[in-house]
């Protein structure tokens, strides 16, 4: 049927339009008996059972026809052409232009504007409690890998630490005192590193007298006071001598001296024995007591050498050779 259209509506025709009435209207003639037979029992569920085997044909042929056309697609960009035109693109002036033009065009904003903050926020949060990023995560941290790395950046920020406060002190050395003979150590390196040696030591005595308080929380405490008092200041003493003497004695360095780069060396170049470390401990008390005025040759001798370095026959050198000071 061919549908009315309204009086005073009537569209604008032409020549034209009349071709094409005439095509659709023959082409509707020319389907009518296709329709009747189509509408007989037998003939229209036969004709409806082969449509549906080539339906199913057609889907088969077009899934073929993708799969060989995305093989082929495959093969035309794995190919040695596609890698040279590639090369060639990236080689010539395509890629300044694209970021010129991303940069001029505000592309970067425009991305994170369109961004839902807090859809990203908690897709973000979502995998970080994930246990598959957990899981990730440990085995990275845990890698040998990782742990060498880690052990070779502490290392060199540890070294470039000590260099550097070295390299001060001896700056201080030479601006305090009388100029060394040699690669002995000054004043302000010596001070430094017996700072951190009163801290170190008085930790160890610390941690000994909590464990004799301990002690003596069960068994009651000492009386009369002045004996208390006495073992506490002979606690004391020992600490520093264990603490003193041990270091001295065994590797010629305590930690403050380690960290200061300097050694104690007796006549021959090496670490002091138990008993001159102890006659050099021995005399630093000496020196001490009078305020501090066994210390103060220091400053005048040409080996800056102290009371107890005299008495020891001991000199505090740098443990590595000093560099020249600047400024």
């Amino acid at each position: 049927m061919v549908p009315e259209v309204p009086a005073g509506d009537e569209p604008a025709t032409s020549n034209d339009d009349a071709v094409v009435g005439v095509v659709v209207a023959s082409a509707r003639l020319a389907f009518v008996p296709v329709r009747v037979v189509g509408r007989a029992p037998l003939i229209g569920s036969f004709l409806r059972r082969r449509t549906g085997a080539l339906q199913r044909t057609g889907a088969v042929a077009r899934r073929e026809a993708t799969e060989r056309a995305l093989s082929a697609t495959r093969s035309a960009l794995s190919g040695p052409e596609v890698r040279a035109i590639i090369d060639e693109t990236l080689a010539g002036p395509l890629p300044e232009a694209v970021v010129r033009s991303a940069v001029e065009h505000h592309l970067a904003e425009r991305i994170a504007g369109s961004l839902d903050e807090r859809a990203t926020e908690e897709a973000i949060q979502r995998v970080i409690e994930s246990p598959a990023f957990g899981l990730a995560l440990e085995r990275a941290l845990g890698s040998p890998q990782v742990r060498t790395a880690l052990t070779r950046q502490s290392r060199t920020f540890a070294e470039e630490v000590a260099a550097t406060a070295h390299n001060r002190l001896v700056e201080l050395d030479s601006r305090s005192g009388r100029a060394a003979a040699g690669n002995e150590a000054g004043a302000a390196s010596r001070s430094t590193a017996f700072a951190v040696d009163l801290v170190l030591g008085q930790l160890l005595f610390l941690i000994g007298a909590g464990l004799v308080a301990i002690v003596l929380s069960i068994t009651g405490p000492l009386r009369p006071d002045w004996l208390a008092y006495t073992l506490a200041g002979l606690g004391w003493t020992a600490a520093f001598a264990v603490y003193f003497i041990s270091f001295w004695a065994l590797i010629g360095q305590t930690p403050g001296m380690r960290l200061a780069g300097l050694r104690v060396v007796g006549p021959r170049g090496r670490a002091p024995g138990v008993v001159r470390a102890a006659v050099r401990f021995a005399g630093l008390i000496v020196a001490i007591i009078p305020f501090f005025l066994g210390l103060v040759p220091i400053l005048l001798d040409a080996r800056r050498r102290g009371l107890h370095d005299f008495v020891a026959g001991t000199t505090v050198q740098y443990a590595t050779p000093s560099e020249p000071p600047t400024g």
